[in-house]
């Protein structure tokens, strides 16, 4: 997880940021991106996919 907990606690402390994005890397090849999403909704309605295609072969997704 990126920024580390203690980072983001940090950030809290301060007083100046009141919402942070925090990136995660999963390798998975047996669950997609959309059962993937489903399953964050279930905890949060904040939740976004962005899909990039840049590499041949390669597809990220991305979740705020």
């Amino acid at each position: 997880m990126s920024p580390s907990l203690k980072v983001l606690e940090g950030l809290s402390k301060t007083g100046i940021y009141d919402v942070a994005a925090v990136k995660r890397e999963l390798l998975s090849d047996s669950i997609t991106p959309i059962l993937l999403l489903r399953k964050l909704l279930e905890k949060s309605s904040h939740v976004f996919l962005f899909e990039s295609a840049e590499h041949i072969g390669r597809m990220d997704f991305h979740w705020l």
